[in-house]
């Protein structure tokens, strides 16, 4: 049965205050109840029923009904991010054990909650990141100093090296110099991948620490000298 072929209908001639509460709440958390007060009266010899819809009242039926809507929606949303959450953390959990064994890079990261995990490159404010979502995986270097203006210098000097770096990279590389934003960045890509889904994880774990090994080779050294000379 689906939830909305649910409905509760409760019938009396007065609702006591603990009823009224109970079914409010239950309005609240989705389920479709109404109470109708129902009067009794005597018109030409005949019996007559005076039926008044009280809960929801009549005007606000809609708007109960968005709002209780919007709460579960709410609260699928956070138990949902809080499976993902926990996902995110095992699989760094597991990436790390196995990234562990062939580069001393990460070696003092903890596996963490969100959907990055860095790691310094030796120039301050440029880290190294992994990177997991829903559509993808990335490795990057991240530009991204206090001051715009070296953030866009460093990138300049970095991109005169495209080549070079790219060939020692062995891949093309996704340069985004972000004019319209204080960083700047340097990555690549696996694309429809999702963190969620555990039959990709062996796919996202060859792919990063294959392509952060290489990153790292290919980068670190022209990173310094950019620096340096900013």
């Amino acid at each position: 049965m689906n939830e909305n072929d649910q409905r509760m209908i409760l019938v009396a001639g007065n609702f006591r205050k603990e009823v009224t509460s109970t079914v409010m709440w239950m309005l609240n958390h989705g389920i479709k109840i109404q109470c109708f007060k129902v009067t009794p009266y005597e018109y030409n010899e005949q019996v007559l029923l005076d039926i008044e819809q009280i809960i929801p009242v009549k005007e606000a039926e809609d708007y109960l009904i968005k709002m209780a809507d919007k709460n579960r929606e709410e609260k699928e949303f956070k138990e949902t991010n809080r499976n993902t959450i926990e996902l995110r953390k095992l699989f760094w959990t597991e990436l790390l054990n196995e990234f562990n064994k062939i580069s001393p890079q990460y070696k003092n990261v903890n596996p963490g909650l969100d959907h990055w995990l860095s790691n310094g490159s030796g120039v301050g404010g440029c880290p190294f990141n992994f990177i997991v979502t829903k559509n993808y995986a990335s490795v990057e270097l991240a530009i991204s100093k206090s001051v715009k203006e070296d953030n866009k210098k460093i990138y300049d000097l970095l991109f005169l090296h495209k080549d070079n770096i790219e060939s020692a990279y062995g891949y093309p590389l996704i340069w985004e110099r972000l004019d319209n934003k204080k960083s700047s960045r340097i990555s690549d890509k696996l694309i429809e991948v999702n963190i969620t889904n555990k039959d990709d994880w062996d796919k996202i774990k060859i792919f990063l620490c294959d392509r952060m090994v290489r990153l790292e080779k290919a980068i670190k050294e022209p990173l310094k000298k950019a620096s340096d000379a900013k």
